[in-house]
């Protein structure tokens, strides 16, 4: 019974330590797959001047058709919210995409580097 209950311990903390958090896997670059402003589709063009950046240090950076914003971040579960001097921006962390959906934008964004 003692190996079993020792194994099953070890197993549980191999998995809990082998599991990153959100907050280590929304660090990186990120650019957007599809990109709606205004109900209207994004061109190609457009989306190779917009990308995100989050880094370790709890700040980050959203570049949209080449507008920068720049400020600090927070990981709440899978919310993702960027604070700026312009206000907060909210993304949502679904396994390798990051999403923001509100009445101006909806894109879709993955993981570069």
């Amino acid at each position: 019974m003692r190996k079993v209950l020792f194994f099953m311990l070890a197993m549980l903390f191999t998995f809990i330590f082998s599991c990153g958090s959100s907050e280590d896997s929304i660090v990186g670059t990120w650019k957007p797959v599809e990109y709606y402003f205004a109900g209207e589709k994004q061109d190609d063009s457009y989306l190779q001047k917009t990308t995100l950046q989050f880094l370790k240090d709890g700040t980050g950076e959203t570049t949209v058709n080449g507008m920068k914003q720049t400020g600090t971040y927070t990981v709440d579960g899978n919310t993702v919210t960027l604070k700026t001097k312009y206000g907060p921006i909210t993304y949502q962390l679904e396994g390798d995409t990051l999403k923001i959906d509100n009445p101006a934008t909806k894109a879709t964004y993955k993981k570069v580097k």
